[in-house]
């Protein structure tokens, strides 16, 4: 029996190491990635904090254009204030991409949506209220990726 003991004492120690240093190189493997991860973030939330206050940014030149576009008066208006729209959307879609090209999918094509204008709001007419919903649709992705990302 003893001697039954002193082989298999040996064996079942070994298999212990072995089974003890598979379990310390996961553990320490999975603080390796943990800390990896934790710095590639702050580095991507460095490399993307330019764009989150780009979009803050365009978020208070949305809000100027909204009120703008509220209190037009004619078409040559219309069409001057529709073209600064469409040039705020153009540039701040740029920058959305650079983050993340499915929300500035999301961002550029917001046609799916109802999107109500305050009760005591009444647009030139119907081109003026339907750039207006889009731009207000606009500003609430704005805010989700605001409240989401940064």
């Amino acid at each position: 029996m003893l001697t039954e003991l002193n082989v298999i004492l040996p064996e079942i120690i070994g298999w212990c190491f072995i089974v003890y240093g598979v379990i310390l190189a996961i553990f320490i493997g999975g603080i390796v990635v943990l800390k990896s991860d934790k710095t590639c973030f702050q580095l991507r939330k460095h490399k993307y904090q330019g764009i989150f206050t780009e979009i803050e940014k365009s978020w208070k030149e949305a809000e100027a254009l909204r009120v703008e576009g509220l209190r037009l008066e004619d078409e040559k208006a219309l069409d001057r204030w529709a073209k600064k729209v469409d040039k705020w959307r153009m540039g701040i879609y740029v920058k959305i991409k650079e983050f993340n090209p499915i929300l500035a999918e999301k961002f550029d094509i917001p046609y799916r949506f109802t999107m109500e204008l305050p009760t005591d709001s009444v647009g030139l007419n119907r081109r003026n209220e339907m750039v207006l919903r889009m731009l207000m649709k606009r500003m609430e992705i704005l805010k989700e990726i605001q409240d989401n990302y940064s």
